[in-house]
């Protein structure tokens, strides 16, 4: 469907729900027939943002990988806009042994297509209707062309960063570790997991550091 035929059905639909961000830039519109639509203020440069998503959910789909569909994306003096796919669901407070499954697949299919989301934490994965996992926000993400040590690190960060924003227990993110690292091709496993190692404590000296700074102030 062309992006004005989406527009002019989105003017005659019933809002859903509304939210503004923290920073008052973005505000979010559910639309009740499966649309989404996001809106930056004029003053904020995000047109790079929108470009991102609708370019890493395009090339996950051609790698037949389940997203959210992104129809488009317009800008211009009043804003930035991206039109989207309402996907029904809500973000996880307790993963389990089948869930964790459902999250290192997920996961490992966006590594071995190339892409890191560089956005893991727990509001951007629902479970749908349907109990699959979904991740929702691609806004961030980087499409690596070439699995050099750039993507290696990258994709060991965001595994540390599903570790201490969205599995958090650590009994269950040793499932999620485990799973995702079986997925992966031999080769690219132990690259990985050396990477991850290195990662894993620089960015735990990084969180001590501040949480030691926190309690000084």
């Amino acid at each position: 469907m062309h992006l004005q035929e989406i527009e002019n059905k989105m003017a005659s639909m019933d809002v859903k729900s509304e939210f503004t961000s923290k920073q008052g830039a973005r505000i979010t519109t559910i639309f009740e027939n499966s649309y989404v639509l996001k809106k930056f203020s004029p003053n904020k440069s995000h047109k790079n943002e929108w470009v991102i998503e609708y370019d890493v959910i395009s090339h996950l789909k051609h790698n037949s990988i389940f997203a959210p569909s992104c129809y488009g994306y317009r800008v211009d003096n009043t804003g930035a806009y991206l039109f989207k796919e309402y996907v029904p669901g809500k973000p996880l407070k307790n993963y389990t042994k089948e869930t964790v499954l459902q999250l290192a697949l997920m996961f490992s299919k966006f590594h071995t297509a190339g892409v890191v989301t560089c956005d893991a934490h727990n509001d951007n994965v629902i479970q749908t209707l349907g109990g699959k996992l979904l991740f929702i926000d691609f806004g961030k993400s980087t499409i690596f062309k070439n699995k050099n040590l750039l993507f290696y690190f990258t994709a060991a960060r965001e595994i540390f960063f599903i570790k201490t924003k969205i599995i958090k227990d650590n009994v269950v993110y040793k499932d999620f570790f485990e799973s995702y690292m079986a997925l992966q091709p031999h080769k690219q496993r132990r690259i990985l997991g050396a990477f991850f190692s290195g990662c894993n404590r620089i960015l735990h000296l990084r969180e001590n550091f501040r949480q030691k700074y926190k309690k000084s102030k």
